[in-house]
């Protein structure tokens, strides 16, 4: 088993992102005692990833057999602080991971059994959503800033950006179950 190591603070001064040779994210980073460790594949997590997308992101080394959840390598305070390129690729490995659909119109949301049944566009064309008892708070939240996430029964979630930009028929539809 491996010695846990201290996460350190990646910033623009030590850490660098670039395309794996597989086209995934690769890191190198200057250690403090001026050692370089390179890292040819690495994965990011999202600290905070409803309130806080874009800042605390937590660079792992990927989950293995030998290595069930990847060591933690270091964490991003906001992506923002990196130089564009490199944020820009953290930004496409992250929206890869979290990938959530934005719901655009909804056809139809029926109720039965206490499950809940959506047929929706989304902006990756159109999904049967099917969520699991209705609880609001839990796969049916709704957040401070307005948005609605919707978390299905295989864990994919959906997101309504703007509710109120929604057609009336949706909204309506929607608001009975906010």
């Amino acid at each position: 088993m491996k010695e846990p190591r201290e996460s350190i603070a990646l910033t623009a001064d030590n850490a660098t992102f670039s395309p794996s040779r597989h086209g995934l994210l690769s890191l190198d980073v200057c250690l403090p005692d001026g050692t370089v460790q390179s890292y040819e594949r690495v994965v990011a997590v999202r600290a905070f990833p409803l309130t806080s997308p874009e800042s605390y992101i937590v660079i792992r080394e990927p989950s293995t057999s030998a290595n069930k959840e990847g060591q933690e390598i270091g964490t991003v305070e906001h992506l923002v602080d990196l130089p564009e390129p490199q944020a820009a690729l953290l930004r496409k490995e992250l929206e890869r991971r979290y990938f959530t659909p934005e719901i655009i119109r909804i056809h139809s949301m029926r109720q039965r059994r206490g499950v809940l049944y959506i047929e929706a566009d989304t902006e990756a064309g159109t999904v049967s959503i099917v969520v699991p008892e209705v609880v609001i708070n839990m796969n049916v939240r709704l957040l401070e800033d307005g948005r609605i996430l919707i978390t299905d029964t295989d864990g994919n979630v959906f997101v309504v950006t703007h509710p109120e930009r929604l057609d009336k028929t949706s909204q309506r539809k929607l608001g009975s179950f906010v």
